[in-house]
């Protein structure tokens, strides 16, 4: 078994070098061509002298493979440069911001596995009854529902009007648990609720499916407790390809949190992002695009090995 895991893992990890040296590619080229010099996004002039002097300084006039080359070798270290802008390391600057939107995303994560989880099994095992047709509608709502919307709803009415919880920000946890809380649940919630619909209806709809199985009608009839059909029969077998979807939400989830930092004024990895794209420094966002595609594949390797331990058909065709 340990074996099958670690020719899996290399499988997995062999084909994501070429995703994320495309990915590498692609944010060079991003800088390389873009309108405008990063030795103009450093000085903030448009001095013809200055620009050539700085751009032969950070080697701006050498040829492009050269240049990647010499990136992608410093990246491969750790180092993603220096921001044109702010004057410090990127990997800096990412290090922070990434434990702050760390944080919200996974308090997202944590509400879409808890919510789609609890709502697509009430909805599954009580069909076209009332509480099918709440889960369904709130299913409909957080897939018609952009992000902001949810985030300014949310904020109008528990920060605003019942003033239960603050309107937005970061405070770290050593300010306190309930401090730290009460600024990180509207946010991840916000984050998670697009995700919560989409991973409930597709637990809902697996369920179903499984219920409808020759071998689970079999075991009812043979008088298998109830308990034993829910857990083993039907519930273990459609949380397997349900979790595909949930490897693939964590992935897309960070797309959400860029817009929900905005909306709740967190300084997170998503607004370093946003600003980096309004003041030009291309540097931040090359680092953060190579940054998102590891956690991407990341995730999605994690999800591999979850798949693997829960699914004995792909240890069978492993042995």
């Amino acid at each position: 078994m340990a074996r099958n895991l670690k020719a899996l893992l290399v499988r997995r990890l062999l084909l994501t070098i070429p995703i994320l040296f495309g990915v590498s590619v692609l944010a060079f080229i991003f800088v390389a061509f873009a309108p405008q010099s990063p030795a103009i996004a450093r000085l903030q002039t448009t001095n013809p002298e200055a620009i050539a002097q700085l751009e032969e300084s950070m080697g701006l006039n050498r040829p492009l493979y050269v240049q990647y080359v010499d990136w992608l070798t410093s990246a491969l270290t750790g180092d993603l440069g220096q921001s044109l802008v702010k004057d410090q390391q990127v990997s800096t600057l990412l290090y922070d911001r990434i434990l702050i939107s760390g944080q919200f995303a996974i308090f997202g994560v944590v509400w879409m596995v808890i919510l789609a989880s609890s709502l697509g099994f009430i909805s599954a095992f009580n069909r076209n009854k009332i509480q099918d047709h709440i889960a369904r509608v709130y299913a409909v709502l957080g897939i018609s529902i952009p992000d902001f919307v949810v985030g300014i709803f949310l904020l109008l009415i528990f920060a605003v009007h019942l003033e239960w919880l603050p309107a937005g920000g970061f405070v770290p946890l050593r300010e306190g648990v309930g401090t730290y809380l009460k600024h990180i649940l509207l946010p991840s919630y916000t984050v998670g609720f697009l995700f919560t619909a989409i991973v409930m209806r597709m637990f809902r709809g697996d369920l179903l499916e499984m219920m409808n199985k020759e071998h689970v009608k079999a075991a009812k009839a043979m008088g298998v407790p109830k308990y034993k059909i829910v857990l083993q029969d039907i519930t273990k077998p459609a949380v397997i390809p349900t979790l595909t979807t949930i490897g693939m939400s964590i992935s897309i989830l960070i797309s959400g949190v860029v817009i929900t930092e905005i909306v709740f004024a967190i300084p997170g990895l998503g607004r370093l992002l946003v600003n980096a794209v309004f003041d030009g420094d291309f540097t931040i966002i090359q680092g953060a695009v190579l940054i998102i595609a590891i956690i991407f594949v990341t995730a999605n390797l994690v999800v591999d090995v979850l798949y693997y331990y829960l699914d004995p058909r792909i240890r069978v065709r492993g042995d």
